[in-house]
């Protein structure tokens, strides 16, 4: 389903390092559209990042509808969090994904999904939406969430974060 490209890379971290990105770290990678369903994650993350070390890298082209999910990030004052590399290079994305601890798609609404395809064949544990394709396309290699219910997104990524046996699951 997706590019030989999208492997683990093992040497990934000269690559994470070159866009600033700051280990550990939860990973989304897609543009900002109302669909993404941003406004949610981030308002999870602002309820958990308190208790994790993690930090949440939002990777996505930020001249496109990004801006407003920068404003509530800087009204938050959760700048030192919250990381927006930008565009990234596509034979970088291996080694951004290889690097997260999670990879997250809270999406409302997905043709597809191949984000969670691609986390997956990097070796990412998946959270994403128990909505619109995303169930069929990850099956049972992902843990879901009720994308409406901030809480519910909160404590899916504290529970991934936490449970070093989950995330092996998810892996494998």
């Amino acid at each position: 389903g997706v590019s030989e490209n999208f492997k683990v890379i093992e040497n990934y971290f000269p690559i994470v390092e070159k866009y600033n990105i700051i280990k550990p770290y939860i990973l989304y990678i897609g543009s900002a559209g109302a669909n993404k369903n941003l406004q949610r994650l981030l308002i999870a993350f602002s309820h958990i990042y308190k208790k994790l070390d993690h930090n949440l890298v939002m990777v996505g082209d930020v001249k496109w509808r990004y801006q407003p999910i920068i404003d509530w990030v800087k009204k938050n004052e959760m700048e030192h969090r919250v990381i927006f590399p930008g565009f990234i290079l596509d034979e970088d994305l291996p080694a951004i994904y290889t690097g997260a601890d999670i990879f997250v798609c809270p999406s409302l609404y997905e043709g597809f999904g191949f984000t969670v395809l691609e986390a997956m064949a990097c070796g990412t544990p998946v959270i994403t939406s128990n909505v619109s394709s995303l169930p069929e396309v990850a099956d049972d290699s992902a843990l879901y969430c009720d994308p409406y219910d901030v809480n519910n997104i909160s404590q899916t990524l504290i529970r991934v974060a936490q449970d070093i046996d989950l995330r092996g699951q998810l892996i494998k």
